[in-house]
């Protein structure tokens, strides 16, 4: 080895172990979702939440456009947990919403052909909307708000 690749490994390997042994730092926890909580067996994926954003939901003949904050879910399946059926979470989505006063407004598949769960209730005065997609024969499944 020549001496110039030599003292190029020799900031390589300090750094790289560096970086190997850096602890982990713990991510923020998230955030609940308002209204509705995650299925027992699940967890939470990832979340993406805006102030303010647009989005559409499938009626069973039109998308309806609503604006205000967002709320987008995706919780997946605990290891060595019992996955809910997607029509369990349908149902349980379902109870919970019509618990508040709220109501279907659309299941079955959307214009791309995937099995979805519109509903929609009013809290404080706003419209909620809600989508629920069951993923992957259960194993997943996203909410979006």
């Amino acid at each position: 080895m020549n001496r110039h690749a030599a003292h190029r490994l020799a900031w390589v390997v300090p750094v790289l172990s560096l970086s190997l042994s850096a602890p982990l730092r713990a991510q923020d926890p998230p955030s609940p979702l308002p209204y509705l909580t995650v299925l027992p067996n699940y967890q939470d994926f990832s979340q993406d939440d805006r102030e303010f954003d647009a989005s559409e939901f499938w009626n069973g003949k039109a998308m309806v456009r609503v604006e205000g904050k967002c709320w987008n879910r995706h919780y997946t399946q605990k290891e060595g947990t019992p996955k809910a059926s997607p029509l369990q979470t349908h149902r349980n989505y379902i109870n919970a919403v019509k618990a508040m006063g709220g109501s279907v407004v659309f299941e079955g598949d959307d214009p791309g052909g995937v099995r979805i769960l519109v509903l929609k209730a009013a809290k404080a005065g706003k419209e909620i909307w809600i989508e629920i997609k069951s993923e992957s024969e259960g194993f997943e499944y996203h909410i979006r708000m």
